[in-house]
């Protein structure tokens, strides 16, 4: 992992900024539970499409990684869509 962050640095800055404003849109959005599930739904979309990317341009890309960031982003999605029900 640490070989990870020092080959691609900008993709796990733009990783970690992107968490830390869902998470803020996630907070902020309190006690509107709609405001809330949109923010989730975005940060699933946001996490999906960052791995694709990202895998596309390090040329690691398959069906099996894409499948993998799905189903991650997917559970997590509904997790979190679970506590504002």
């Amino acid at each position: 992992m640490k070989n990870e962050l020092f080959h691609h640095p900008y993709a796990y800055t733009i990783l970690t900024l992107g968490l830390i404003v869902h998470g803020g849109f996630f907070y902020l959005a309190w006690p509107q539970r709609s405001y809330q599930q949109l923010a989730i739904i975005s940060l699933v979309v946001f996490y999906l499409l960052w791995g694709v990317i990202t895998h596309t341009k390090s040329a690691h890309i398959n069906s099996k990684v894409i499948l993998e960031y799905a189903s991650i982003s997917l559970l997590a999605g509904v997790v979190l869509l679970l506590l504002t029900f």
